[in-house]
C-alpha cells in the first residue's frame, strides 16, 4: 500500500513540474488563525489610509536595508493602500514620526534603547509611540526584523514563493511599548541539502 501511496504521489509530482497539474492555493495549512498581539498603548503607522510615517536609514543604506525597506513599504501599501516614504537620518528631525531601520544616531538620542547585546542574526523590535526601531546585530538582523515585525505584528504570512497571505486594513496600528529582542535558536538559516532551494 505505501508502494503505491509512493508511486501517485511521484506522478503527482511530475504532473505539476511539467504544468499539467494546476497548483492547489486554497490548501488548509492547519494551525490557528492569525491573532494579533494584543495592543494596550495604540500607536498608528497608517490610520484610515493616511500616514505622517517616514522610513529612516543611514546615508548608505547597503543592499539587506534597502530589501528591508522594499519589504516594509510593499506590505504596509498591501494591507492599507498607504506608502511610506523612504528618508536618510539626515533629511528627518526627532519630532518626525518614524519607523527607523538599522543602527543611526536617531535610535541612540530618541529613546532609552535597550542596550543587550544582540546575537549574530538578532534584531530588536522597539516602539516608544512615536517611532519605531527594527534594528539588528548587522544589517542581515535588521532584514529578519523586518520579516518578524510583519509577520507577528502585521499578520503577513508566506507560505510559498506564490502564496501569500496579506491582511487588508485601512489602520495599521501596533502597541506602543513594545521592547522585544530576538535572538536565534541557532546561528544556520539555510537549507542546503540537495534539492531543497526552489
Amino acid at each position: 500500500m505505501a508502494t503505491i501511496k509512493a508511486i501517485f504521489s511521484l506522478i503527482e509530482v511530475i504532473l505539476f513540474a511539467v504544468g499539467i497539474m494546476p497548483l492547489n492555493t486554497s490548501i488548509n495549512y492547519g494551525g490557528n488563525e492569525y491573532k494579533a498581539p494584543e495592543i494596550t498603548s495604540p500607536m498608528y503607522i497608517v490610520e484610515n489610509g493616511e500616514t505622517d510615517y517616514v522610513i529612516v536609514t543611514e546615508e548608505n543604506p547597503d543592499e539587506c536595508i534597502l530589501t528591508a525597506i522594499s519589504e516594509l513599504q510593499t506590505h504596509i501599501k498591501k494591507i492599507s493602500g498607504a506608502k511610506i516614504k523612504a528618508v536618510t537620518e539626515s533629511e528627518v528631525t526627532p519630532e518626525d514620526k518614524a519607523i527607523i531601520l538599522g543602527e543611526t544616531a536617531l535610535e541612540n538620542g530618541l529613546v532609552k534603547i535597550n542596550r543587550q547585546k544582540i546575537a549574530e542574526d538578532g534584531f530588536k523590535i522597539i516602539s516608544d509611540g512615536k517611532h519605531l526601531f527594527i534594528s539588528g546585530e548587522d544589517s542581515r538582523g535588521t532584514l529578519y526584523g523586518v520579516y518578524t515585525f510583519l509577520e507577528e505584528y502585521l499578520g503577513v504570512r508566506w507560505f510559498t514563493p506564490e502564496l501569500e497571505v496579506v491582511p487588508e486594513n485601512k489602520d495599521v496600528v501596533i502597541d506602543a511599548k513594545i521592547n522585544r529582542i530576538v535572538k536565534p535558536s541557532f546561528s544556520i538559516r539555510r537549507n542546503s541539502c540537495a534539492g531543497a532551494d526552489n
